[in-house]
Order: structure tokens, then C-alpha cells, then sequence
């Protein structure tokens, strides 16, 4: 259960990436065929309904597995590293990262990224007046970052992305379970273009304003049941379940919170390919500035790794 490792970094569509990753790690625990030491490439695409919702995610991995064992709980180990591309239309975050799997269940990740805005099509939206916007209105116009009114400078600028996160995962028969945590330090420089009347920004990735400098903290969770087998040959299965998505901004004392139900369709491999899965999910937001209410987000993700290189 060890190749649904990407979690759902696209805020509007961290849910879909983190179940398309435990779906993965589920086929690798049940299967685990990788060699001792592995080299391939995941990549893993996102459309959603509301806000910045295209987003592509690829990564080169190299594994190591640690120690042999039979067990299911144990087998699936590896220490790794990788290089990680994550762009959408308004901005292009690269990056190095490093992973430790001590048993099938747990996996802990580091890294490291360069945060890169072009200045187009609204991007790096500057925001001013985000002291505890979370209390803030939707009609209220301080720390508007729903806005795209011509009075948002279109900046284009660097910044820095240094994070860190723990997964843990099951998979019981049919049940299969995850958990993910967190931790994430932003920050552009002291004279950023946005000029000095602006000290915070929107970051489409997690959907929260925050800080020209700030920390953010995300938990996801879901869970899931294999309601359906179609195709017994190839593995092709059905999975239904939830997903809770979370994301906080210390700095600006924001808090998103999405959840709601996910189907997933899933195969260990086809197509060339391997661990391929296709993600819908249906959320309602709990909190939010703008998105509490009966309007659900909608968010589709396609998600699949090569083999192993010789």
C-alpha cells in the first residue's frame, strides 16, 4: 500500500490527490514487484469547479528498500528522493524532496521548493488588511481574495515552499484508510513587487490567504470501501467512500475545511502504465469566507506512475 504517496496539495483538490495516492499505496502493498531499487516518474493532473483549479503534479522518484519481509505491514519500506515540478497556469513551484517508509503504513516526507508566479491571469494576488480575515464578511473589501478587479496589481515574483508531512494508511479486506499531516513554511522576499502596501497573498494551492511570510498547517482524512470488482484480470475496481480536507494559515488565522463523499476508479496497471486512478469528489465546505452554503466544490483528478527504469 505504498504508491498513493502524492497528497491532494491543490487545496481544491487536495482531497482527490490524497485518496488517488492511498488507492496507489494500496496497490503496491498488495502487490509489492518493485526491485530493491526503483526509478520511475508519477504524474498526476486536477480540474476542479471554483477557483484556480488546473494543476499538474510530476515527480522523478528513486527508492531503496530498507529490509525484506514478508509481512503486508512491513514490506512495502523504502527510503527515497525526488525532484518535484508542480505548475498550474499562474505559477510553476520546482523543487527536491526526501522520503522515509519505515513500514507499509507510514511514510515521512521533507522538502523543498521554489515558488515562482509569472504575473499573469490574476497571479500572486496581492491582499492588504488580512489581520483575523476569517471573521471578515464576503461584502467586506479588506483582504478580498475573491476578487479579480483591476485594482489587484498583476505581480509576478519569487518566494519559498519548505514542508514537511506524515501519511498513515491501512488497507483491511476492503476498507482502506489514510491520515495525513502537515507542516509548511511560505515566504517571499522582504521587497517583494506587490510593493509595501500589500503584506499578504492569496495561495490558490490550499485556497487561504496568507502572510508574505507565514506558516500553514493541512489534515486530510478519508475512507474508503472496495464496492466492486469489474474486471477480475486486470484489477479494475470501484471504490467508494469520504474525504475531509483542512488547511490553516497561522498568520493570517484563516481556516478552510472542505468534506463530502469520493468515488474512485482504480487499476494497477494498463495503458504502459501503472497505479492508475481517476478521482471524482463532491465536497461542501464548513468553513470558508466565500464557499459555506449549498454550492458543493466538484473536483475530477487522473493520476498514474511508469514502471520501474533498468
Amino acid at each position: 500500500m505504498r504508491r498513493l504517496e502524492r497528497a491532494f496539495e491543490c487545496a481544491a483538490l487536495i482531497a482527490c490527490v490524497h485518496c488517488t495516492l492511498a488507492m496507489q499505496q494500496a496497490s503496491a502493498q498488495s502487490q509489492s514487484q518493485d526491485p530493491a531499487d526503483a526509478l520511475f516518474v508519477e504524474g498526476l493532473a486536477a480540474v476542479g469547479v471554483h477557483r484556480e483549479l488546473a494543476f499538474l503534479d510530476l515527480r522523478l522518484r528513486y527508492r531503496h528498500r530498507i529490509y525484506a519481509s514478508a509481512s503486508e505491514a512491513l514490506r512495502a519500506n523504502y527510503a527515497g528522493l525526488g525532484v518535484i515540478a508542480q505548475t498550474s497556469p499562474v505559477f510553476i513551484q520546482p523543487g527536491v524532496y526526501t522520503e522515509l517508509a519505515p513500514t507499509s503504513f507510514l511514510r515521512v516526507t521533507a522538502a523543498y521548493q521554489s515558488v515562482i508566479y509569472f504575473g499573469v491571469l490574476d497571479s500572486l494576488r496581492p491582499l492588504a488588511g488580512c489581520d483575523a480575515v476569517a471573521v471578515l464578511r464576503p461584502t467586506d473589501a479588506r483582504c478580498d481574495f475573491q476578487s479579480t478587479g483591476s485594482h489587484v496589481p498583476q505581480a509576478s515574483d519569487y518566494g519559498h515552499r519548505v514542508w514537511s508531512e506524515a501519511d498513515l494508511q491501512t488497507k483491511l479486506g476492503r476498507l482502506l484508510a489514510y491520515g495525513t499531516f502537515s507542516a509548511e513554511r511560505w515566504w517571499f522576499r522582504t521587497g517583494w513587487s506587490a510593493g509595501p502596501a500589500y503584506d499578504s497573498w492569496y495561495n490558490p494551492l490550499y485556497s487561504l490567504p496568507q502572510r508574505r511570510a507565514d506558516t500553514v498547517l493541512t489534515s486530510n482524512a478519508g475512507l474508503f470501501v472496495e464496492t466492486l470488482t469489474l474486471d477480475r484480470r486486470a484489477k479494475l475496481s470501484l471504490l467508494l467512500g469520504a474525504t475531509s480536507n483542512l488547511a490553516y494559515a497561522m498568520g493570517t488565522d484563516y481556516l478552510m475545511h472542505r468534506a463530502g463523499p469520493a468515488v474512485v476508479l482504480r487499476a494497477p496497471a494498463g495503458l504502459g502504465l501503472r497505479d492508475l486512478v481517476l478521482a471524482l469528489l463532491v465536497h461542501l465546505y464548513t468553513h470558508d469566507r466565500y464557499m459555506q452554503g449549498p454550492l458543493p466544490f466538484v473536483g475530477l483528478l487522473a493520476s498514474a506512475s511508469t514502471g520501474s527504469f533498468p
